[in-house]
């Protein structure tokens, strides 16, 4: 159960997954999607790399099995208009249907745009924006195109709001996130506050033969660093949920190189707890 989460800082988008034309990697084929929908099976669909409701935590499963369908329920009304006098005003939502064939064409004198545009939005983002997502990062990360589906991208309104937001769905109250130190300090709050999560950090130096401070290398996490986290965290009352990553590294700047990143998938794997990847600088170029 992997989760990535690339490049927060344009679109806070909590889950990219290959598409089954382009799963290569250990990190690609094992990819899932927490955001599942109400009308998913319960099983892992082949192929698709999306995963039933039982990956989500039990206030994750509510949240979506409480989603509300009166925004459907108002549009499947016949609406009044002059040519249907008989027709229903909608008073519930908030959208400016009665002036639509006015306020579209006044729009259009600025930019050109569906009448889509000025109701409510898909809860995971506009499928224009989540193809042109799904581009971007193809371009970012050098991957051949087609590789990421766009209905694995979920856009939201903000770096911290999308990481509290996912990690609630993932992991229930009292729960640990397991955090390789040094890290982002606002983690805590975003994970803590609301969401009521346990950080737990990992200590990585001191699982390192390497005593150099200066060498990237001691900041690697390693199996033995997040046994010792995962295991003490158990002790203390808080079942690990998930494994948070920086990359590249908020606030050491550095990038783990990919028996690192494979190497935290894998143990991930061994013990059941999903993996996010907060990649907020994952285009971000340093030149001195």
């Amino acid at each position: 159960r992997l989760l990535t989460f690339p490049h927060r800082a344009l679109a806070a988008i909590p889950t990219a997954i290959p598409s089954s034309r382009g799963a290569t990697t250990r990190g690609a084929a094992t990819a899932t999607r927490c955001f599942a929908s109400s009308a998913d099976s319960g099983e892992v669909a082949k192929g698709t790399g999306r995963a039933s409701l039982s990956t989500c935590s039990r206030r994750g499963q509510d949240a979506v099995k409480l989603l509300p369908s009166y925004l459907a329920d108002a549009r499947s009304v016949e609406k009044y208009s002059p040519a249907t006098p008989h027709g229903a005003l909608q008073l519930g939502v908030a959208e400016s249907q009665l002036c639509e064939d006015w306020l579209v064409p006044a729009l259009n004198e600025e930019v050109a745009l569906d009448a889509s545009s000025i109701y409510y939005q898909p809860t995971p983002g506009r499928p224009g924006t989540r193809n042109a997502m799904a581009k971007y990062i193809e371009d970012l990360m050098s991957l051949p195109e087609g590789d990421l589906d766009p209905e694995g991208f979920v856009v939201g309104a903000g770096c911290n709001a999308v990481l509290e937001n996912l990690c609630l769905c993932l992991a229930e109250p009292g729960e640990a996130v397991l955090i390789p130190k040094p890290y982002y300090a606002a983690f805590e709050f975003d994970l803590v506050a609301r969401a009521g999560l346990y950080v737990k950090p990992v200590s990585i130096r001191d699982f390192h033969p390497v005593s150099d401070t200066l060498d990237p290398s001691i900041y690697y996490p390693t199996s033995a660093s997040l046994d010792a986290a995962y295991n003490k965290a158990l002790e203390d009352g808080h079942p690990p949920r998930i494994l948070l990553l920086s990359h590249p590294h908020n606030p050491l700047g550095i990038c783990y190189p990919e028996e690192t990143i494979l190497e935290c998938i894998d143990w991930c794997q061994d013990r059941q707890i999903h993996l996010v990847s907060d990649e907020i600088y994952a285009g971000s170029v340093y030149r001195p």
